[in-house]
């Protein structure tokens, strides 16, 4: 019996070492972020190395770059990133271009802070690495983490095939030609993802000062005539027409929900009083915006209509 027993053990320990080698296997490659002039890659290597690099670019030439490389661990469905040391380069573009750089032991700062923890999230071709952790590189949707930046995009009908607010890899012409298997994301969000668009109108709006990351600035804030009756929940997106207005949700009561907008310069009036909005993309930018999803819910009745008006 306990040789029975012994055996059984060693057999789910190799089992258990299949599997983390195959994941290991399948997340090796380069995983990629983009922002405006600027950009974060994430290297995981076969030899369980890493080198997570941000790059900042300026306008008129020139940038630096900070490398953080270590050693990274798979175990089940989740990376582990071990940083060891930093790289930081300075790149004058003058004539010849002067390239400086310096090299220290890793350690956690106001100014070097990356997210060491990451889960595995298969859909067709493409493998995302997500997190939990609400920060951003770039400050933008600082507020969601990455389940509920692609909950957004997915119920916007973006389907992103080469950058994101979110690491991914995958073939940039392979789209996924299933759907997304919602039922394998955590199931704390899952209601997040819409099978059918959320469309309401603008009840009201107004100017406040909001300070978001220490930077005071005047926004937009909505009140509009869909809450939690509806399926609204803290944090969704509603779009205004031709993409005039992006309002973040932050509060939800049965039957409204208050949001907030910054201001546009290519859009001064964004949605006023009155405005259809709606957690689907409203407008013509199709060929950017065609993924599976979209396609289904433009035959739901109520956002073919609206795309009439």
């Amino acid at each position: 019996m306990k040789q029975l027993v012994l055996l059984l053990f060693v057999l789910l320990l190799i089992s258990c070492r299949q599997k983390n080698q195959a994941m290991h296997d399948q997340v090796i490659g380069v995983y990629k972020m983009n922002g405006f002039n600027s950009g974060l890659d994430l290297t995981l290597m076969a030899n369980g190395k890493f080198i997570h690099e941000r790059s900042d670019w300026g306008c008129r030439g020139g940038g630096k770059v900070k490398k953080v490389k270590g050693s990274y661990i798979v175990e089940g469905d989740k990376v582990t990133l071990i940083p060891e040391y930093v790289i930081n380069e300075i790149h004058d573009w003058s004539s010849p271009p002067i390239i400086t750089s310096d090299s220290l032991p890793f350690q956690i700062s106001d100014t070097l802070y990356i997210i060491k923890e990451y889960t595995i999230f298969t859909w067709d071709s493409l493998i995302y690495l997500f997190t939990e952790a609400q920060y951003n590189e770039w400050g933008y949707h600082r507020d969601e983490n990455d389940y509920e930046r692609l909950a957004n995009d997915y119920n916007a009908g973006y389907q992103r095939y080469f950058d994101g607010p979110y690491f991914f890899k995958g073939p940039k012409k392979n789209p996924p030609q299933s759907k997304l298997p919602i039922d394998r994301l955590p199931s704390r969000y899952q209601k997040r993802f819409l099978q059918k668009p959320i469309i309401g109108k603008v009840l009201q709006t107004k100017d406040i000062e909001m300070v978001k990351f220490d930077d005071p600035r005047i926004v937009h804030q909505y009140q509009i005539n869909r809450g939690r009756k509806d399926g609204v929940i803290e944090k969704m997106r509603f779009h205004g027409i031709d993409g005039k207005c992006e309002i973040f949700i932050t509060q939800v009561d049965e039957t409204t929900c208050v949001g907030w907008a910054y201001k546009r310069i290519d859009y001064p009036n964004d949605c006023k009083k009155g405005c259809r909005v709606s957690t689907s993309w409203i407008g013509s930018k199709e060929e950017e915006l065609a993924s599976l999803h979209r396609l289904e819910m433009m035959k739901d009745p109520a956002l073919a209509e609206l795309l009439k008006e």
